[in-house]
């Protein structure tokens, strides 16, 4: 979770292992923590899963805002967030980043939410 928390990366993890002496029990290497780190971030991704859904269920009609952006790592990722609650609703690789692309994988983010996006 640390790694999660913090922008420190598996190098540095293996790092303040070995600084606090945990390399006598907890495996250290990069190798070790990667798969941790994979397994951590499958963890994390099935309560989002989990509390999307039961959250969605709970929620009263909202009107949004949606600020869209896009990042290229390895390939086009589309990006959405509400800017008041921060809440990340879209986050996705896509094969393009023209309106139709957009338009359909924010219909599908959206879609178990009661919202109505205003702008």
């Amino acid at each position: 979770m640390f790694g999660q928390a913090n922008d420190g990366g598996i190098r540095n993890i293996c790092w303040l292992l070995e600084l606090s002496q945990r390399d006598h029990f907890i495996a250290v290497s990069y190798g070790a923590q990667q798969k941790i780190a994979a397994s951590i971030e499958c963890i994390i991704e099935k309560f989002c899963q989990e509390e999307k859904s039961r959250l969605a269920q709970q929620m009263p009609h909202r009107e949004i805002t949606l600020c869209e952006d896009e990042t290229f790592h390895p390939q086009i990722c589309l990006v959405a967030i509400e800017p008041v609650s921060n809440f990340l609703v879209l986050e996705e690789y896509a094969a393009k980043r023209d309106a139709p692309t957009w338009n359909t994988a924010i219909a599908e983010a959206l879609q178990p939410f009661s919202v109505t996006v205003i702008q």
